[in-house]
């Protein structure tokens, strides 16, 4: 991974340790460990300079949880305040013992994906190797309590729109783009080894891992810990030494008050289960990473000419990644797509690709509301060239797909 980091893995294994030997000899080192310590959880690598302690503080998931249960309270009791006459016309006795029900359920489902999560003590932490310089603390490193993407609602509705049984529209979107990349940038490079893909914003990490499915070696970014947590559990479930369950019935539509059509396609579940059976998927799990943070701190993705970027005249080190692949991502982030984009640019080699598919439905933070048009007219700015562009007429996200 990161030249100079070193890690330890929490089961009886030895761990792995990947000392300064450059980007590429650190890599195969830790796929090497990864493929002999097939019991070993997928790796979730912390920040630079960040303890566990640091990354989120004491009883974080027992909050989320608790959070969830005061945001069905407050749907309940938006439900709740109709008259008694509208009430029984319409049931509503027994739609909010349902939606108990099915919330209950859901903290049972995110509880046994959190456990090990709680405190964070069996994440990586990157250490300052003999002889380098100090890491310099990253900003990632304490978690911000409104940050996007956190909450469990946000959680369950990503594992189900990437893991879910009806996750076919977005599993083709993934697979879609996993083909593409293939065309410009092959996993197997004629340089040798393989190519290195960052997914900036990866989410509940489906893209991720069909990436790595793919042959590439991959490394999910996300700031959401929670996210990054239940994925990991999923993931390493198959090769958890104690037993954990193979699937899980999750209810992501259930606190939905948007575009509901009836309140019985509201409270269907999702089962999620993880593609990680057989020697395809073990291979892939063995070429993909976790790494907390933001994509945007520098602390973290050191940019070209900076220290720690790896660039003549900066420090050694850093990572220069042959292609970035985002999807539901640029109108999604805390700061103005320009800046992204110029991130994306600083973080490629001479020559790598960048791949973007998703809606741009901004949020509020993530303004202005470029059009596609305003956005492919700027990334000559940032040294891109165009290479491919497709419009999709229909572009399912995170709904209810019973519900239209």
């Amino acid at each position: 991974r990161r030249a100079g980091s070193e890690g330890t893995r929490r089961d009886t294994a030895p761990p792995i340790v990947m000392q300064p030997l450059g980007v590429r000899a650190c890599y195969a080192a830790a796929l090497l460990c990864l493929v002999r310590q097939a019991a070993a959880p997928l790796p979730l690598f912390l920040p630079p300079g960040c303890t566990p302690a640091e990354a989120a503080s004491p009883g974080w998931a027992g909050r989320a949880l608790r959070e969830y249960a005061a945001e069905h309270a407050d749907f309940a009791a938006r439900l709740s305040k109709l008259p008694p006459g509208l009430a029984r016309a319409i049931g509503l006795g027994a739609t909010l013992d349902a939606v108990a029900e099915a919330i209950e359920l859901n903290v049972l489902a995110m509880r046994g994906l959190l456990a090990d999560a709680d405190p964070p003590s069996t994440y990586v932490r990157a250490l300052e190797p003999p002889g380098c310089p100090r890491v310099n603390q990253s900003a990632s490193c304490h978690s911000d309590p409104d940050a996007q993407y956190t909450s469990t609602t946000d959680v369950i509705a990503h594992l189900a729109r990437d893991w879910g049984a009806s996750n076919a529209p977005s599993l083709r979107a993934y697979r879609a783009l996993a083909s593409l990349l293939a065309r410009h940038v092959p996993p197997r490079p004629r340089r040798g080894g393989r190519a290195r893909v960052l997914v900036p914003g990866a989410g509940a990490c489906g893209l991720a891992f069909a990436l790595a499915e793919e042959g590439y070696v991959v490394e999910a970014n996300d700031a959401s810990l929670p996210m990054l947590s239940a994925v990991r559990a999923l993931l390493s479930c198959a090769d958890a030494p104690a037993p954990c369950p193979e699937s899980y019935a999750l209810h992501p539509h259930v606190l939905t008050d948007v575009n509901v059509r009836d309140r019985a396609a509201q409270l269907i579940p999702t089962i999620v289960r993880a593609r990680n059976r057989g020697v395809r998927a073990t291979e892939a799990l063995a070429r993909l990473s976790l790494q907390l943070g933001s994509f945007t701190d520098p602390a973290l993705y050191p940019r070209r000419g900076e220290a720690g970027s790896g660039e003549k005249g900066a420090g050694s080190g850093g990572r220069q990644w042959d292609a970035l692949v985002s999807c539901f991502v640029l109108d999604a982030l805390p700061l103005p797509a320009h800046e992204f984009i110029g991130a994306v640019a600083a973080s490629l080699r001479p020559g790598g690709v960048w791949l973007f598919a998703g809606p741009l439905a901004y949020h509020e933070r993530s303004l202005p509301p470029f059009s596609m048009d305003e956005i492919i007219s700027i990334l000559g700015e940032f040294n891109f060239t165009l290479r491919a562009r497709r419009y999709l007429n229909i572009c399912i996200y995170v709904c209810n797909v019973y519900t239209y």
